[in-house]
């Protein structure tokens, strides 16, 4: 067999001792003697033993991964830097982060947090889905995880919300237009459902107001 594939039973067979003791040994855990657990290491060290991810999640309870689920095509720009800044954060505080385009449909979106699930990962990034009504079709599954946070601008979600200032970012554009020498200023991309929303206008009321 080769080394590589070698698990801790089979480590533990060659010394003698329990997988307990194998595995309290690579961990550098106590109950086990110097010399010992320095030989399993060493060993472990020459056939290239390398921990399953899975197997160590279960000891920690914790797997170092957070899921992103994205609900739109990721080619939108804001997405790469959105990618790119969550990942070198997460690297410093030694995550990783797992994507999932979901796109399109909400059923789609479902299938991929039930992957999220089962990977068990630390917490949970999802959308931005748009609307409320999304979210709550989406609960029990939602519910499956220790911590979500949602992007979205949508005030009355039952979970936390890391929102982009859509109301800032309409008022700086009209105030670089204006600057600029124009005073006729329309909008567009704004829908009468979305304005209708008290959830969804924010971006609307900062194009009205700056004007």
């Amino acid at each position: 067999m080769n080394g590589s594939n070698k698990t801790l039973v089979e480590i533990a067979r060659v010394f003698g001792v329990s997988t307990v003791t194998v595995s309290n040994a690579l961990n550098q855990r106590k109950n086990v003697s110097r010399e010992k657990a320095e030989s399993i290491r060493q060993y472990a060290r020459e056939i290239g033993y390398h921990p399953s991810l899975m197997a160590q999640s279960l000891l920690k309870r914790k797997t170092n991964i957070i899921g992103l689920c994205l609900k739109s095509d990721p080619s939108t720009p804001w997405y790469p830097y959105l990618i790119k800044r969550l990942q070198e954060k997460m690297w410093e505080k030694n995550y990783f982060l797992s994507i999932f385009v979901a796109h399109p449909g909400i059923e789609r979106v479902r299938e991929s947090l039930k992957f999220f699930a089962k990977l068990q990962v630390d917490a949970l990034l999802i959308g931005p889905m748009g609307f409320a009504e999304e979210y709550r079709n989406l609960e029990d599954t939602l519910r499956l995880f220790r911590k979500v946070v949602a992007f979205d601008t949508i005030e009355s979600l039952p979970l936390d919300t890391l929102k982009v200032d859509a109301y800032g970012a309409a008022g700086t554009a009209v105030d670089f237009l204006r600057q600029s020498g124009h005073e006729r200023i329309g909008m567009i991309g704004a829908s009468r459902k979305e304005i209708a929303d008290p959830d969804m206008k924010s971006r609307y009321q900062g194009y009205v107001d700056a004007l």
